[in-house]
């Protein structure tokens, strides 16, 4: 079995999460925020199931993705986007999984998977699970060359992580909707914590697999 644990400071994420939208103000997509950051390995010599469990905010995901005997830094950022439709007080939140091109830098930058033989398979939707164990069932995942990003992602969305990579690499994104918005942090309080005790506040990211 394998399991890494990424720790890292989440101050700019915080801060962007306060710009989530009031009531009565126009819907605007919230991201980048940094999702997933770290090592997966398969020492080989076959292939391995690793499960990807994250802590989002008052939400766990999960993902499933097949892994071929390799080294690599695996990263994910995800954007959040008040719904139109289904209730005011639902969002939709969308994933981008990638490979980090620079684990070094204190910002996150993606590139894309290999599009002829991808490193990284999902095997499975990605599932939202919130503190009372309702599970929000997300889309299987979209294989999209970081050229095409923009046309399947809410209008204004900020791709900026990924300028500069591959236009031909793969990522994949995934699309989970109806989740409620009272798992994220109210708007007023994550801007007092993003300005004070939480700028050195550190997230956990636990990467599990089996053979």
């Amino acid at each position: 079995m394998l399991r890494v644990r990424s720790l890292r400071s989440r101050a700019a994420s915080l801060l962007a999460l306060a710009l989530l939208p009031v009531a009565g103000a126009s819907a605007a997509t919230v991201g980048p925020i940094e999702d997933f950051r770290a090592p997966v390995d398969n020492p080989g010599p076959s292939n391995i199931t690793i499960i990807i469990n994250t802590k989002f905010w008052k939400l766990t995901d999960r993902i499933e993705i097949n892994l071929p005997p390799i080294h690599l830094r695996m990263a994910g950022v995800a954007y959040v986007t008040p719904q139109s439709t289904g209730g005011p007080d639902l969002v939709s939140i969308n994933t981008i999984y990638g490979i980090d091109a620079n684990p070094a830098a204190a910002g996150l930058t993606l590139t894309g998977f290999n599009p002829l033989t991808p490193e990284v398979i999902p095997m499975s939707p990605e599932i939202f699970t919130d503190e009372d164990n309702n599970e929000y069932l997300g889309s299987v995942a979209q294989p999209l060359p970081i050229s095409a990003l923009a046309n399947f992602m809410p209008a204004g969305a900020d791709l900026s992580p990924f300028a500069g990579a591959d236009p031909n690499s793969l990522v994949y994104l995934f699309t989970t909707t109806n989740v409620p918005a009272a798992a994220v942090p109210e708007p007023a309080t994550l801007g007092l914590a993003a300005g004070a005790a939480l700028l050195g506040a550190i997230r956990r990211r636990r990467v599990t697999g089996r053979p």
